[in-house]
């Protein structure tokens, strides 16, 4: 159920890749969403086969969509403070640390950091990268470490074709 000034945001779109706002529908009482706005990059490349997001931020300052990105290999950032007028802040594009870019996550303990799991395909390579990607300059960010695999069977250094990540901190 959606209030007034809640959003949901979706991606998909395939390979051109889309981040769809829908806002409660002012003239339902079901408080069913309704479109309010989406962003594309249908033209700079940035950020083909959108997979997954986190959002960054807080109500009283900006708020971004941190935005895993697969066929183009990068991480992209999306100012959604006013999801009515989303606008692209920055992109990333690494395609050895941030190969596949298929999940993202965010801890509050390092605000300034997402995560990033990756699938590597191609040439027998089946195997995957988990990249730590710098946000505190949401229109640069950067890629401060990462380590990769390039097949199933190099245990224990081995990431097989991974589908998600979550950070969190250990007692």
């Amino acid at each position: 159920v959606l209030s007034q000034n809640e959003y949901i945001l979706t991606t998909g779109g395939g390979g051109e890749g889309y981040l769809t706002a829908f806002k409660r529908d002012p003239d339902d009482d079901e408080y069913c969403p309704v479109y309010a706005n989406h962003i594309t990059d249908a033209t700079g490349n940035y950020c083909d086969g959108m997979r997954s997001f986190v959002l960054v931020g807080s109500t009283t300052t900006a708020m971004y969509a941190w935005i895993a990105c697969a066929e183009s290999d990068s991480v992209m950032s999306v100012d959604v403070t006013d999801p009515d007028s989303m606008s692209m802040e920055g992109s990333i594009p690494d395609s050895t640390k941030l190969d596949g870019a298929w999940d993202i996550s965010w801890h509050t303990n390092n605000e300034d950091y997402v995560y990033v799991v990756g699938k590597r395909y191609g040439a027998g390579i089946y195997g995957g990268v988990v990249a730590v990607v710098d946000i505190s300059d949401p229109s640069n960010p950067s890629v401060s470490g990462f380590v990769g695999s390039q097949a199933v069977g190099n245990a224990p250094n081995d990431i097989a074709n991974p589908e998600a990540v979550v950070a969190f901190r250990a007692n």
